[in-house]
């Protein structure tokens, strides 16, 4: 017969084998904290790129969208502006309104939808009121990115003249 281990000795080696299992277990543990805070960091900045893609992609479509609308309000001025050149407040108006009839372009008394009317600025020059005398529609204005104050970019503007004759 073999002789067995005291059991001191048995329980020396138990001891011995869950303070390593202890020590191992505190390392993984330690290196996942750190791989976490890691990921953390990563998921940090690649979340600051992906938004700032996402939300320029978004002023870029409403950029696009006001200008359009833009575009609109100018025309109906510019028509406007061929019938009667010398009533300005009324030009302004349809710059900024629209002109009030039942039309699909038209909305009456509210703004141009996605247009903020504290951006824009609307002057006439009305030239005269001859036929064929110039009549000038001047507007101005800016937009405001979602992006810009984040990336510290100035809000672009728009102007455009139109010239037309009156009839």
């Amino acid at each position: 017969m073999g002789s067995f281990p005291s059991r001191k000795a048995r329980c020396t080696v138990f001891m011995n084998r869950m303070a390593h299992r202890l020590r191992v277990d505190q390392r993984r543990a330690m290196r996942a904290n750190s791989l976490s805070g890691q990921a953390l960091v990563e998921f940090a900045l690649a979340s600051m790129l992906f938004f700032t893609i996402i939300f320029g992609t978004l002023d870029l479509g409403r950029v696009v969208y006001q200008y359009s609308m833009l575009q609109n309000s100018i025309r109906q001025g510019a028509r406007y502006a061929k019938v009667d050149p010398t009533n300005t407040a009324e030009i302004v108006d349809r710059v900024q309104h629209g002109d009030g009839e039942d039309d699909e372009n038209s909305i009456g008394s509210q703004p141009w939808p996605g247009l903020n009317l504290a951006n824009m600025t609307v002057s006439v020059d009305p030239g005269g009121e001859d036929v064929g005398d110039t009549v000038s529609v001047t507007v101005t204005y800016q937009f405001e990115l979602i992006v810009g104050e984040f990336l510290n970019l100035p809000d672009p503007t728009y102007e455009k003249i139109v010239q037309v004759e009156v009839e």
